[in-house]
């Protein structure tokens, strides 16, 4: 497969006696001949999609491969099928024909494929199914036909496939099912007669049929007639989303008929007293989202009789304004209702009534502003109940076994002592974004097990202590977004398992000493966002359990006094976010250091501060250290010696800062682990000893980019043998003599590593045809194509090296030189062969008069002699970023 094989010819495959599965699949076969299988006498296995097979198919070409199973000839373009086509293949179980040509299809073409059990004839342009087409394949099983031009299927055109279990009709244009289409199918599994046209469906169109699923999806139904459904037992799925349906449906429809899943969104009911759902006494799932559903009533689900299976009813995006007369009373078994996304404004006590099944109720994004009292504290099931998105401007009664309450979005302004009497189960009470000012002392006194409180975007100015005194089980708690400004002592008194506590983009501006005190197991504290500008030496007192901080986009310039640090206490530290503060030092005693405290601080974020020159005590308490960042302050020096004792420091972010050089002795601690360093986006333009990177053993990135960088290190060729990436981009390298060899070992590397061009970039088709130009000419002054124009090209690319720019000695550019050398190399092919050398040397010397740039050994002769001898590396190739 996947070749350009045009055609095949005769006996081909003559010798190929025992061959039992052929793969032709995904070339351009136009013709088959007609003994181009003659001796397959073994093949069971045949695929030929995805070629150029047109018309009709060659007469008899198939009648050598009698014990064929499989044959795949969709993707071609075959228009017709003769009767006799495949007559003699009565093995076979599988035929595909999708996405071919054909408009009919012959009578009675498979009635000697006793043993088919797949056909596929979708995506043709068939206008019928005839009749007879299926005569004799009492065996099909799955048969696709969709994506066709069917507008009609007559009465008994399945009747000869009673084991049939799939069948696929959708994307046809098909307008109406007439009396007896599906009938007596007991094995039936699935329909799909999705995206017709269908208008209605006639009495009987579905009969004795078992435990199938029947997708009716995106058509234009409007009218279901009595009967429609005579005797489909266990119907699994009845899908009738996307359609037209409201007042049409007979209410005999879904008479004889049981059916576990009904899909009715997006139609245009108005009232479900109406539609016959009370029919389907074994329905248990109901879906009417996207209707225009106006009120639900008791009648809405079943007038007369109890619904004793129906568990999940989904009504939300309708226009319900008002729900009356227990909707829940004959509804045994209702576990989940979602009335979301509505239009209610007021519920009554006789609402929902006192079902003892229900389990969720979601009634967000409705416009409720009264609930009365004992509207839903009669559902004692109830476990989780969604308000979010309304405006009650007060807490209402709820259900003692809830668990779960989301009141965010709301109007609720305070919160009494009576706004929770004795709910010993709740477990989760979420009150963010409303209206809360004032909350009662003792409100919280009954929610005995409650661990998640949130209280999020309010307008609380202080931390309601007196009503979080009593919350003994509370484990998280979420204060982000409110108006608090000061932490007094003891601010939460005492919660002694509360694990997560967030204070985040408040207008805290103090912290008092042992504001804290009492949360003994706190893992997490957020004060991100806040005007913070210093911490008391105590105000982190108590909090031995701490493994998270986040103090970031705060005014910091500072967390210790003359004598003691805040982060003193917090023995447990492992994340500290510090970043986007005004810290301009860091002393000895801001991250203190003690030989008999195991601390554990691993990761610390200093970035967007105004910290301006690293010190050798600067790493004192930061022995642990694996992640630092120190991005986007205003560092200019690193002291010698600084970063030595961070030995287990594997990733360090300098990049955006002030760093003209690099001293000796700045890496040349124990940096063992450290696997990525960042200077970019400063203004480096040398790096003093650059052997010392090569002590950095693990390093495995180091981004130098957008500095001021002018010449290449010699020991960038160490570093890339040892695959570390580099970036060089964004500098302002040189292009002269000295960096020849690093020119030259970058297109060495590139001739050898095939991935090197997705490294490069593609090169445009004008780019391509003036390289080509280039080699072209080299090629006739006999130098060889491997020269100066790809090396600069290479580095150009890779290294940004401006080749335009007069060399500093020399006076001219590489390019320029270029010009010369090619210039010189013509002149010596004019020349006798004896006399070849040496006139071409002479010639090239006299014009270019300074091309040892470098005043060394490097003369034009021993330019090209390094040129044709690209410098040899051992070991594994470097990857080298653009």
């Amino acid at each position: 497969s996947g070749n350009a094989i045009g055609a095949i010819e005769n006996a081909a495959f003559a010798k190929l006696t025992n061959l039992t599965d052929l793969d032709l699949s995904n070339n351009k076969i136009s013709r088959l001949g007609k003994n181009t299988f003659q001796a397959l006498n073994s093949l069971e296995w045949l695929s030929l999609n995805g070629n150029e097979l047109a018309g009709k198919l060659e007469k008899n070409i198939f009648n050598q491969v009698r014990k064929l199973r499989y044959l795949d000839l969709s993707n071609n373009k075959l228009t017709s099928l003769d009767r006799q086509d495949f007559s003699e293949l009565t093995a076979l179980e599988t035929l595909k024909l999708a996405y071919n040509l054909m408009t009919t299809m012959p009578r009675s073409i498979f009635s000697r494929n006793a043993k088919l059990f797949q056909l596929d004839l979708s995506f043709n342009k068939l206008d019928d199914i005839d009749t007879y087409l299926f005569k004799s394949t009492r065996f099909l099983k799955d048969l696709n036909v969709s994506g066709n031009q069917i507008k009609e299927i007559t009465k008994n055109t399945f009747s000869p496939t009673t084991r049939i279990r799939r069948i696929n009709m959708s994307q046809n244009m098909l307008q109406s099912l007439a009396p007896e289409t599906f009938k007596s199918l007991e094995w039936l599994e699935y329909i799909d007669l999705s995206h017709n046209q269908i208008v209605n469906i006639s009495t009987d169109a579905f009969s004795k049929i078992y435990q199938v699923e029947i997708d009716l999806s995106h058509n234009k139904l409007t009218r279901i007639l009595y009967w429609a459904f005579r005797e489909v037992s266990n119907m699994t799925k009845l899908d009738l989303s996307h359609n037209l349906l409201d007042d049409g449906v007979s209410l005999l429809a879904f008479d004889q008929t049981d059916c576990t899943q009904l899909d009715l969104s997006y139609n245009q009911l108005q009232d479900l007293s109406k539609f016959p759902i009370s029919n389907l006494t074994g329905l248990r799932e109901l879906d009417l989202r996207f209707n225009q559903i106006t009120e639900l009533n008791k009648k809405s689900f079943s007038e007369k009789r109890p619904m004793y299976e129906l568990h999940t009813i989904d009504a939300s995006h309708n226009n319900i304004s008002q729900i009356t007369g227990n909707i829940l009373e004959r509804l045994r078994s209702i576990r989940y209702l979602n009335i979301s996304h509505n239009s209610l404004r007021r519920l009554t006590s006789s609402a929902f009534g006192n079902s003892p099944t229900l389990l969720e109720l979601d009634l967000s994004h409705n416009n409720l502003v009264e609930i009365v009292s004992g509207t839903l504290v009669n559902l004692i099931s109830m476990k989780n109940l969604n308000l979010t998105y309304n405006r009650l401007k007060k807490m209402i009664p709820i259900p003692v076994a809830l668990n779960y309450i989301h009141l965010e979005h709301n109007e609720i302004g305070q919160l009494s002592k009576a706004a929770f009497p004795q709910l010993n189960s709740l477990l989760e009470l979420h009150l963010d974004h409303n209206r809360l000012t004032n909350i009662e002392d003792g409100t919280f006194a009954t929610l005995l097990a409650l661990h998640t409180l949130s209280m999020a975007h309010n307008n609380l100015s202080v931390v309601p202590l007196q009503a979080l005194k009593d919350l003994t089980s509370l484990q998280n708690l979420r204060l982000t977004g409110n108006n608090i400004q000061r932490l007094q002592r003891r601010a939460f008194g005492s919660l002694p398992i509360v694990f997560n506590l967030w204070l985040d983009h408040n207008n805290i501006t103090s912290v008092a000493d042992h504001a804290f005190d009492g949360m003994l197991q706190l893992l997490s504290l957020n004060l991100s966002f806040n005007n913070l500008l210093e911490l008391p030496p105590e105000a982190f007192a108590g909090l031995v359990s701490l493994r998270q901080l986040d103090l970031s986009n705060n005014q910091l310039n500072r967390f210790e006094n003359k004598t003691r640090s805040a982060m003193e206490d917090l023995l447990s530290l492992e994340v500290a976010n510090l970043s986007n503060n005004k810290l301009s030092l860091v002393t000895p005693r801001t991250f203190l250091n003690s030989p008999y405290i195991p601390y554990r601080l691993t990761r610390l974020d200093l970035s967007n501060n105004l910290i301006g020159i690293l010190v050798n005590h600067f790493s004192v308490g930061l022995k642990k250290v694996e992640w630092l960042s120190l991005r986007n302050n205003i560092i200019n020096e690193i002291q010698p010696a600084t970063l030595n004792s961070m030995s287990q420091l594997k990733h360090l972010d300098l990049s955006y800062n002030k760093l003209r050089l690099i001293k000796e002795g700045t890496f040349a601690g124990e940096l063992n682990e450290l696997t990525s360093l960042l200077l970019n986006n400063n203004k480096l333009t040398t790096i003093q000893q650059p052997r010392e990177l090569d002590r950095l053993q693990s390093l495995a990135q180091l981004d130098l980019s957008h500095n001021r960088l002018e010449i290449i290190f010699t020991e960038l060729y160490r570093w890339l043998r040892r695959g570390i990436v580099v970036d060089l981009t964004n500098n302002n390298l040189e292009c002269n003599c000295r960096q020849l060899p690093f020119v030259a070992w970058v297109d060495n590397f590139r001739s050898r590593n095939h991935s090197y061009s997705m490294i490069l970039g593609e090169q445009n088709q004008l780019q391509r045809q003036q390289q080509q130009q280039r080699n072209d000419r080299l090629t006739r002054n006999s130098l060889t194509p491997k020269l100066l124009p790809q090396y600069i090209h290479a580095a150009q690319a890779i290294a940004n090296l401006n080749c335009a720019r007069p060399d500093s000695i020399s006076g001219r550019s590489i390019m320029q030189m270029l010009e010369l050398v090619g210039s010189a190399s013509l002149a010596q092919q004019q020349q006798p062969t004896s006399l070849s050398g040496s006139v071409s040397l002479q010639s090239s010397a006299s014009s270019i008069n300074d091309l040892n740039c470098d005043k060394d050994d490097l003369d034009e002769a021993d330019l090209l002699k390094r040129l044709k001898a690209p410098i040899q590396y051992q070991g594994a190739e470097p990857y080298l970023t653009a």
